[in-house]
């Protein structure tokens, strides 16, 4: 299991790109890197992808 994406949305008020990698292992490691301002929806970021993949080295940054 390996796979990169990367999206981009931009409106008028602000700018926000996503990007995920995925390599294999055996447990699900999960890395975020979002900015300071983002913090407080690390949690809710956790669950929704920990609710889709089981296993997994998954680095997932988001940018605003």
């Amino acid at each position: 299991m390996t796979g990169f994406a990367a999206v981009t949305r931009e409106d008028d008020r602000a700018t926000i790109a996503v990007t995920i990698r995925s390599l294999n292992h055996k447990y699900l490691d999960l890395q975020l890197r979002t900015p300071q301002s983002l913090a407080a929806i690390e949690g809710d970021v956790r669950s929704l992808v920990s609710k889709r993949v089981s296993r997994g080295r998954v680095e997932l940054g988001l940018s605003l």
